[in-house]
């Protein structure tokens, strides 16, 4: 193991809490004291070999304190099989969250085509866009809107690429996350994660979502309803990263998180592997989800929760809060659509009056926005007030 003189000046700087931090995020367990130190330990590959031992000194003014640190590293290298310079720069980073993808691409160990590796950088970013776009959102939708928010590209701008491994082609990058706890609460005052953490995780619950959609189709020998599996996370703009990761020729590649230990996941999250045939269930998907963007002479049943016109106009906007019959999704969402003088007079009406409205027009959904164009019918379900409670 080759160290240089700065190398070793970083080594000396580290603290026990970030080395052990390193341990417990790659899987090592506490195991006893031993004079000024502590050993952790690292299951073998084999069970008929025994757990690999590292010693973590835990005073930095004892003389030997780097000289232990640094048997750690290599023990680390040796284990991981990468460069210690690697481990050191990774321990010395800010809590953060990481993501790997060890990326297949047939070549000699620590090349990649160059047409592989765009894409790939590519769609880890729309990975992280997708995913905060979904954490920053009330109601996350399978198809998401072109307008990011502010607090997505400013995460965005946060996140970092670090240097790939050799092997497989391992491409490397970390979220920063805040050591504190939380940073506000839910409208129930429930105290919630980080924004950064809540992406990650979100991130891992979609991309895990994308995989079991993909198996569940691949086992059916046919496309499954994607939309069963949006409320975790996943969004045809995540397949699409997914996808586009794979490049062209849809190579396979497997996705490996670790999260910060100062914001502990509390579960087990293993490695998710897309192969081949698995992509193209995602691409297929995408497509599934996108092409729901637009149904034509959809009926629409709920009531009118918000009505805006300017002053003297006799058109205006309405929103409907309601369902579209026949949709896989029986959850209550917002229609907005335009109306002729006559119909919002009428939509004014059952507003007043609490009452059912019955629309007829062409779905069209642009992110979590979901229009209604091109109405045929518009009419106030006159028999059927006080029934308006079951879409709110």
């Amino acid at each position: 193991m080759q160290l240089t003189t700065e190398d070793y000046h970083r080594t000396s700087a580290l603290t026990p809490s970030q080395v052990e931090g390193y341990l417990v995020m790659r899987g090592w367990s506490r195991a006893h004291e031993f004079g000024g130190g502590r050993v952790w330990q690292l299951s073998a590959a084999s069970a008929a070999d025994p757990p690999v031992e590292v010693l973590v000194p835990q005073n930095r003014a004892l003389r030997d304190y780097l000289p232990r640190l640094v048997e750690v590293l290599d023990a680390l290298s040796s284990v991981e099989q990468r460069s210690a310079q690697g481990i050191l720069r990774e321990i010395a980073l800010p809590s953060a969250d990481w993501q790997y993808i060890r990326l297949d691409p047939g070549t000699e160990p620590g090349t990649i085509p160059i047409g592989n590796l765009v894409p790939a950088i590519t769609g880890m970013r729309d990975l992280i866009v997708s995913a905060g776009v979904s954490a920053a959102a009330d109601d996350p939708s399978a198809v998401q809107p072109a307008h990011k928010p502010q607090q997505v590209r400013e995460l965005v701008s946060r996140v970092r690429a670090d240097q790939s491994q050799v092997g497989s082609y391992i491409l490397r990058m970390y979220v920063p996350v805040p050591a504190s706890r939380t940073d506000h609460t839910d409208k129930s005052g429930t105290p919630l994660l980080p924004f950064e953490r809540r992406v990650t995780k979100g991130l891992y619950s979609g991309v895990l979502s994308a995989y079991y959609a993909a198996s569940a189709s691949q086992a059916a020998g046919e496309l499954v309803d994607f939309v069963a599996y949006t409320k975790h996370g996943l969004s045809a703009n995540l397949c699409e990263a997914l996808v586009r990761i794979g490049g062209e020729t849809h190579e396979g590649f497997e996705i490996r998180f670790s999260w910060s230990p100062e914001q502990p996941i509390g579960r087990v999250t293993p490695p998710i592997a897309l192969n081949a045939h698995l992509l193209e269930y995602l691409e297929a998907g995408a497509k599934d989800l996108r092409a729901r963007l637009t149904q034509v002479s959809a009926v629409v049943v709920g009531t009118v929760v918000r009505l805006d016109r300017e002053p003297h106009e006799g058109s205006g906007e309405a929103t409907i809060l309601g369902i579209a019959e026949g949709s896989p999704d029986a959850r209550p969402r917002k229609f907005r659509l335009h109306l002729g003088a006559d119909h919002y007079q009428d939509a004014i009406r059952a507003h007043q009056n609490d009452q059912i409205v019955e629309v007829v027009g062409d779905l069209q959904q642009r992110g979590s926005v979901i229009n209604l164009v091109h109405i045929e019918v518009f009419r106030v379900l006159e028999d059927q007030p006080g029934k308006a409670g079951q879409y709110r």
